[in-house]
Parts: C-alpha cells; structure tokens; sequence
C-alpha cells in the first residue's frame, strides 16, 4: 500500500526513507507516489525517470525496462542486468555495460544473448566495433585498427592506419580483403602505398582490382616509364595517360629533344613549339646564341612538317601563314647561328675563326639586318660594326671599314671604344674608298658583281638572285637555284 506508506512518511521521515519509498514504488510502478517521493527529496534524476518510465509505458514497453534502469541508477549494475536478461533483451544489459566501458562484462552479455537469441556474428560485431571506437577516441590507435578489422569496419581501419603511416598492418588488411566486397577500401590501400611510394604493394593492390587504369597512374606518378609503356602495349587505350606526362617529365629532366618528339607522338605539337620558344628566350639571356639558333631552326622543322608534303598543292591562307612563319623562324636561326662567331670572336681572348671569315660573317650579317625593321633581341649590332670594320681594315675593304665606321659613330657605343673608334674613322678617310675587287662577290646567275653590303638583303642587286652561303666560312658558293 505505498499511498499509505507514503501518508505515513509525510509525519516525518528522513530524505533517506522517502528516497527508498520512491524506488519501492518505482519498482511496482505506482508512479504517483515515486513521483511525489522524488519531488521532496528534490532528485530530478529520477523525477526524470519517472517522467520517462510514464511516456515508455503508454507506448507500450514492458515494466522491466524501467526497473533494470533504476537499478542502473543506483549504480547496481550487475542486477540490472539480470532484469534486462529475465526480460529477454541481454542485448540491452551490452548496451549499458558498453556505454560505461566495461568491455569484459560486456562481452560476457553478447555471447549471453547470442546463446539466447542466434544472430551472435552480429551482435559481436556491433559491441566489437563500440569498443574500437572507444579505443580511437583514447588515442589507442593500434587496438582500435586491430577491432576494427574483427569488426569488418575495414574502411575505417585503412583510415586509421593510412593516418599513422603503418605500411606492414596496410598490407596485412589488403591482403584480407574481398574484391567483389571491399574494392573501394582496397582502392584506398593502392592509395596509401602510392603516396609512400610503395609502388609494389600498390601495383599488388591494382592488379589484385584488374584496375589497369589505375595502375597505369601508379606508373605515371611514379615516373615508371618501362612499365608504364610495356603497360601500354597491352592496353593501348591508355596512350593519353603516359605519353603527355612522359613528354612533360622528358622536359623537367632536360632531355629536350626527346620531350619533343613525344609532344608530337601525344599529339600536342602546340606544346613542343612552347618549350623550344621559351628554350629560346632563356638561350639568348644567356647568351648562347649558337643554341638558339638550334632551337629555331628545330621550329622551323616543325612549322615545314605541317605544310602540305605535295609542291603542286594549293595552299590555303593558313598553310601560306605557316610558310611564312617558316622563312621567318629559318632566317632567324641563320642570324643567331652566324651571331655567335661574332660574339665570341668580341667577348672570348681568342678565336678560332679567320679574319676572312668574320668579314664574311659581318657581311651576311648586316646584309640580314637590311630586311628587317628591328633588330633580334640579344644582338649587339656595334659587336657586327666593329668587328666589319677591324677585319674590313686589315683585308683591304676599306670602303666597308669607313661605312662601318660611320654607322658606329652614330650609336651608342661603350665608352671605352669611344676615343678608339674615333682615332680609327680619322684613320679610315685617309685610304682609297673602295673594296679590293678580291672580295667583292659574283653572282653566279647573271654574272654581276655585288658590293659587300646591299640593302636589298643578301640577293644580287642585278637579277635578286638568292645568294647560297657555306655555313662553315659563310662564303658565297657557286651555286644557282632553278625553277
């Protein structure tokens, strides 16, 4: 009669009686009075129980459920337990034991209700994979890894194991793993060894897919270029993903010539004429014109490819652009070619090149100079001036020595030649103003012969005749184009 209990206690009682009077009446759920008992000995634990304990049962959950949790509350864990297992819901009693982490009691309780119920696997599981992540939030790392693969939480293991760097454990966990059920955490361990670059775990992982696709990107990154391409000849398809980034790796170690070669074999020919141009520019900062002229010569090749190969064809405006552009980068590489003879004949203590062959240099030089509006970037035209007019002098051109210094004297020149060129010029108006007719030049088409220097360019100034040059001496040779 716990509304008479409770009529009594009211006389005056201890919180400590009223305390048990409540749970009394908890237990045979005479909730009216637990509630008032709770209510003066102010617990809102278990008012709070009560209020819980009213809602559970009109939805319909049994009695025994509320009584295993006020046991719980008075920390009588065993016993609320053993209400949960009378009830049939051991599962309940590893839910309590789990949340409190007392993993060994609750263990005990999931095999208890995997004896009483079947479906143990799962119910294992799920209090394997609770005690796992309670381990990771411990910062256990290694035990949390080792539940979680009982657990076949194997996702979450790999993370694990990826973020602390643990190649062996990786391994052993691929090697478990089931392709048809677990090929995006095996994508995953390809992954991690990939970035430790443990390309032979990762090409095991691959191959342990059938994922070629993503074993040729192991090659690639890797820079595994016999591998990549033996790859490649059985799956041809993949051609896109190696020779590009082959090219762009061929580029990065300085191997130029053959990163062009596989820019046009990727089918990218607009990148192989961006490299030689920026190898170009960085070739005439650096004043090595010799490999510059190289560089556009090699453009030049490239723009002659793309031309149409039959001479009778008819070209379109694009083809007569692509000519053009092809005279152009060809008479540019003649220019840098002949440029650095000069250059190193002005800068080096010594040269190995004749005086004969530097007048002729100057010659095809400024003849160059004539049909263009402005000069190549990186050329002196007073080193071309002046080494005319040194070796002109001393060759007997003495008309072309006072013309080259006459042009130097209207520049700026460094300060240092300044008294030199002036002496010089003087010296030059005291001798006969005419060429040694020796080294005047013949054209062989009409017969006519040249000055030195012509502002028509390096052609006849009688029939425009092309004038063809020996690039080792850079005379004219005697030779007549036909059409």
């Amino acid at each position: 009669d716990f509304d008479g209990a409770y009529a009594v206690a009211c006389l005056g009682v201890t919180n400590k009686d009223f305390m048990n009077l409540g749970l009394a009446a908890h237990w045979g759920m005479n909730l009216e009075v637990a509630r008032k008992c709770f209510i003066r000995c102010r617990d809102m634990k278990y008012i709070d129980l009560v209020a819980d304990t009213e809602e559970g049962l009109k939805k319909g959950e049994p009695p025994f459920m509320f009584r295993a949790l006020s046991l719980a509350y008075q920390r009588k864990f065993h016993e609320a337990a053993k209400e949960y297992a009378e009830g049939g819901r051991a599962d309940k009693a590893m839910e309590m034991f789990t949340d409190m982490r007392m993993f060994d009691e609750a263990k005990v309780w999931a095999e208890e209700y995997a004896k009483t119920h079947g479906g143990g696997d799962i119910s294992l599981t799920d209090f394997v994979n609770r005690q796992a992540e309670w381990a990771e939030e411990t910062s256990d790392y290694e035990s949390a890894v080792n539940m979680y693969v009982q657990a076949k939480k194997f996702e979450k293991a790999v993370a694990l194991v990826g973020k602390n760097n643990w190649r062996d454990k990786l391994v052993e966990i691929m090697r478990v793993l089931d392709v048809k059920d677990d090929a995006k955490v095996i994508q995953q361990c390809a992954g991690h060894f990939a970035r430790w670059g443990d390309s032979s775990h990762a090409k095991e992982a691959y191959n342990k897919l059938g994922d070629h696709a993503g074993l040729m990107t192991l090659h690639v990154q890797q820079n595994q270029w016999d591998d990549a391409f033996a790859l490649l000849k059985q799956h041809p398809e993949y051609a896109e993903k190696v020779h590009l980034p082959y090219a762009n790796w061929l580029a990065d170690n300085d191997r130029f010539d053959e990163a062009r070669v596989a820019y046009r074999v990727a089918g990218r020919s607009e990148m192989s004429t961006r490299m030689l141009e920026q190898l170009t520019l960085n070739a005439v900062l650096m004043r090595r014109f010799k490999d510059a002229g190289y560089y556009y010569w090699l453009m030049s090749e490239e723009a002659a490819d793309s031309l149409p190969k039959d001479s009778r064809a008819l070209l379109s405006d694009d083809d007569e652009a692509k000519l053009v552009r092809f005279h152009e980068l060809k008479d540019r590489s003649e220019i840098y070619y002949a440029y650095d003879y000069v250059f190193r004949a002005m800068e080096e203590p010594f040269s190995s090149c004749l005086p004969s062959t530097l007048l002729n240099i100057g010659q095809f030089l400024l003849s160059k100079f004539a049909t263009h509006d402005e000069m190549p970037m990186g050329i002196s035209l007073s080193y071309v001036l002046i080494t005319i007019a040194k070796h002109g002098e001393a060759l007997g051109a003495y008309k072309l020595a006072r013309f080259a210094y006459n042009k130097l004297q209207s520049l700026r020149i460094p300060a240092a030649w300044q008294a030199e060129v002036d002496l010089a010029s003087v010296v030059a108006r005291s001798r006969p103003n005419v060429d040694g007719d020796d080294l005047l030049p013949l054209c062989f088409r009409c017969s006519t012969t040249n000055p030195l220097v012509s502002v028509k360019g390096d052609v006849c100034i009688n029939c425009g005749g092309h004038f063809v040059r020996s690039f080792v001496t850079f005379e004219h040779l005697p030779m007549v184009e036909f059409h």
